[in-house]
């Protein structure tokens, strides 16, 4: 729920990184942390595997494994 929150903020602002490293900073503590507990499973049919941000392109990006529907 955090990350959804905070790409809604990201998303709503416009050129956010580049104004306010500091939140940038903020960021790439958010995906060292998070990294750390993953994989994990966002719901029955879904896992993030991975979380990373750049600063410099202002993107984050979640990576997320669909597991197989029928196995």
């Amino acid at each position: 729920m955090r990350i959804i929150a905070i790409s809604m903020l990201i998303l709503s602002s416009g050129n956010l990184f580049a104004d306010d490293k500091k939140i940038c900073e903020e960021f790439l503590k958010m995906e060292t942390e998070l990294n750390k507990s993953l994989p994990r499973n966002v719901d029955e049919f879904t896992e993030l595997i991975q979380f990373s941000v750049n600063c410099e392109t202002e993107v984050l990006k979640y990576t997320r494994r669909v597991f197989p529907l029928f196995s």
